[in-house]
């Protein structure tokens, strides 16, 4: 693939760690925003947070399980960036991901990542950059690794498009409008653009 920047700045080596958002393979992923950070503009802090669109359809999608499940006999949820280990060089981070009540043991407990894939992920716009990937085409190999982590459905939703992306194992990837119903997981159907029309955001 083709280098995004030559400039020696943004070269990996002299990016520190802490700007590290991910890594799948061989290629690292920052934070979006991390240039700026690197020309002093910026603090890592600056870069890190979630806008009040993003928060608000992560925090409606947690109250839609929350309801669908309330006594958490089904699902576990992880979301403010729940850490995903898919084995060497493969460290994500999701915004929200559903797991199996079943999946969460004792021993699991331990440790810094998930290491087991839970039932769907659901991510809001893509929030890191590469240098020899682009955004667009490291989110699609997020997606591939996870669904051969055993992921059964991972969910984009891109706010200034207004699109949603549904990828599932061995099914055609679909875009679809958020103003259509999307099945979550087990029945539980999400209306992104009607939450944000009841809120008054649209």
């Amino acid at each position: 693939m083709t280098a995004i920047t030559t400039n020696p700045l943004y070269n990996s080596s002299n990016i520190p760690p802490y700007l590290i958002a991910e890594q799948l393979d061989d290629f690292v992923f920052y934070y979006k925003g991390y240039k700026k950070v690197l020309r002093g503009e910026k603090t890592l802090e600056d870069i890190m947070g979630s806008s009040v669109l993003q928060f608000m359809i992560l925090q409606h999608l947690i109250r839609c399980i929350a309801l669908f499940d309330p006594n958490e006999e089904k699902y576990a949820i992880g979301n403010n960036e729940a850490g995903l280990q898919m084995g060497p060089k493969r460290n994500v981070a999701n915004d929200l991901a559903i797991y199996d009540i079943k999946d969460i043991t004792p021993e699991r407990f331990i440790g810094n990542y998930a290491n087991f894939p839970p039932q769907v992920v659901v991510e809001v716009d893509i929030d890191v950059e590469g240098i020899e990937i682009t955004p667009l085409d490291g989110a699609f190999l997020k997606t591939k690794r996870m669904l051969e982590f055993g992921v059964n459905k991972v969910i984009w939703i891109f706010t200034d498009s207004q699109k949603i992306l549904i990828a599932e194992p061995n099914q055609p990837w679909l875009t679809i409008d958020w103003t259509e119903d999307v099945e979550l997981i087990d029945g539980l159907k999400i209306n992104v653009a009607a939450y944000l029309k009841k809120k008054g955001v649209l």
